[in-house]
C-alpha cells in the first residue's frame, strides 16, 4: 500500500468519519436551513461586499481550516500514528506532496463552494472575485502543509506544549441527556443519517406542498406525525443502549420524574432539527402560533413510542401493530381538527405514565 493511501486512510478518512456529526449540521444548516434564494443572496452581497466576503466566508473558511488542522495535528502525535514520523525519510518533495494530498481531501467542502462562488461572480461580471477565492483557497491548501512538515521533524514538540497537551486530551463534561446523543454520532451514524433525512425530507415537503393549493394547518401536523414515525429505529437503539450500557442507572435512588425528564431532553435535542427546519419553512398562512403546539406534537408521539417499548418490549409484530394503530388514531384526530397541542400533551402525559409504570420494571434483551 503506498503511503499515499495510508494517509488517506489515517487522515484524511479518519477526519470525515470522526466529523459525521459535524457534516451533518452543516449540511442541514446549509441546505436546510437556508433556501436556494438565500444562498444567492448571501453571494450578492460578497460580490459588492469584499468585507463580507473576507469576514463572513474567507473566515468561516480559515475556521474550517484551523479544525482540519488541529485534528492532523493532533493524529500525527497520536501513539498509535507513530509510523507517520517515517515521512521525515522521504525527500522533502515527496513529504510536500503527500500532505499537500491530505490537505487538499480534507479541504473539499470548501473547494465545492468555493467552485460555486467563483462560477456565480463569473457569471455576474465579478472577475476579480475568483482570483481572490483561488488565492485564499491556495493559502489554506499550502500553508498548514508547512506546518505538519515542522510538527514531523519535530516529535516532542506537542509533549512539551502545555497548550497542545490540554488540546489533545481535553474531554467535554459529561451529561446524561448527552449519552445517547453521542452514542448515535458515534456508532450509529448510518442510522441517524437515514432516521433524520426521511424525517426532515417530511418536515420540509409538506411546508413546501402547502404553498401548492388550498391546505391548512392539518397537512403540517400530518408531515410531523410521520417523521415521528420515522424515530421508531432510534426508540428501539436507545432501549438497546440503555440495556448495554446505563443498567446501573434503573437501581439509582432518582425520582421517576427526574429520570423521564432526562430522558424529555434527550429527544428533545434529537428532535431539535426538525423544529429548526419547521421554523425556517413554515408557511406565512399558518403562523408562527404553530411551532409550539407543533414542538408538543412531534416531541409527544416521539417519547410515546419510547415508553412503549417498556410496556412491551419483545413482541416485535404487536409493537408494529400498536404503533400503526396509533398512527392511524391520531391522523383520525387531526382530520377532525382536534388541536394538534392536545394530541401531543396527551401523548406525553401518557408516555410519563407508562414510564412510571414499567421503566423499573421492565426485562428484556433488545437486539443490537
Amino acid at each position: 500500500m503506498g503511503m499515499d493511501k495510508i494517509l488517506f486512510k489515517v487522515l484524511t478518512r479518519a477526519y470525515y468519519r470522526q466529523n459525521t456529526g459535524f457534516f451533518l449540521v452543516l449540511v442541514l444548516a446549509c441546505f436546510g436551513f437556508l433556501r436556494n434564494e438565500d444562498h444567492l443572496a448571501l453571494a450578492s452581497q460578497a460580490m459588492v461586499s469584499p468585507w463580507f466576503l473576507v469576514l463572513f466566508y474567507f473566515g468561516f473558511w480559515a475556521i474550517f481550516m484551523v479544525k482540519a488542522s488541529l485534528f492532523v495535528v493532533k493524529s500525527i502525535h497520536h501513539p498509535r500514528n507513530e509510523f507517520l514520523f517515517l515521512l521525515r525519510l522521504l525527500p522533502p518533495k515527496d513529504q510536500f506532496l503527500s500532505l499537500l494530498v491530505v490537505q487538499f481531501g480534507l479541504l473539499v467542502p470548501i473547494l465545492a463552494y468555493a467552485v460555486f462562488m467563483s462560477a456565480f461572480a463569473i457569471g455576474s461580471g465579478y472577475l476579480f472575485v475568483p482570483a481572490l477565492i483561488g488565492g485564499f483557497f491556495l493559502i489554506l491548501l499550502v500553508v498548514p502543509v508547512f506546518w505538519y512538515i515542522h510538527q514531523l521533524r519535530n516529535p516532542n514538540l506537542a509533549g512539551n506544549s502545555l497548550w497542545f497537551r490540554g488540546f489533545a486530551f481535553f474531554r467535554w463534561p459529561d451529561f446524561y441527556v448527552l449519552f445517547f446523543v453521542r452514542h448515535l454520532f458515534a456508532e450509529q451514524k448510518m442510522l441517524l443519517f437515514l432516521s433524520k433525512l426521511m424525517s426532515c425530507f417530511f418536515v420540509v415537503g409538506v411546508c413546501r406542498l402547502f404553498e401548492t393549493d388550498t391546505y391548512d394547518e392539518r397537512l403540517i401536523a400530518i408531515g410531523l406525525v410521520v417523521a415521528a414515525l420515522a424515530h421508531s429505529t432510534i426508540c428501539g437503539r436507545f432501549h438497546g443502549f440503555e440495556y448495554q450500557q446505563l443498567q446501573l442507572v434503573r437501581n439509582l435512588p432518582w425520582p421517576v420524574w427526574r429520570q423521564a425528564a432526562r430522558q424529555l431532553c434527550c429527544y428533545v435535542l434529537i428532535l431539535l432539527p426538525e423544529m429548526v427546519l419547521l421554523l425556517f419553512n413554515l408557511p406565512v398562512a399558518v403562523g408562527y402560533d404553530f411551532v409550539m403546539p407543533s414542538a408538543f406534537l412531534l416531541v409527544g408521539l416521539v417519547f410515546w413510542q419510547h415508553q412503549y417499548l417498556y410496556f412491551n418490549p419483545g413482541d416485535a409484530d404487536r409493537q408494529g401493530r400498536d404503533f400503526a394503530v396509533v398512527f392511524f388514531a391520531v391522523l383520525f384526530l387531526i382530520m377532525f381538527r382536534i388541536p394538534v397541542w392536545i394530541i401531543g400533551l396527551t401523548g406525553l402525559f401518557s408516555a410519563f405514565y407508562m414510564f412510571a409504570a414499567y421503566y423499573r420494571k421492565v426485562e428484556y434483551e433488545p437486539e443490537g
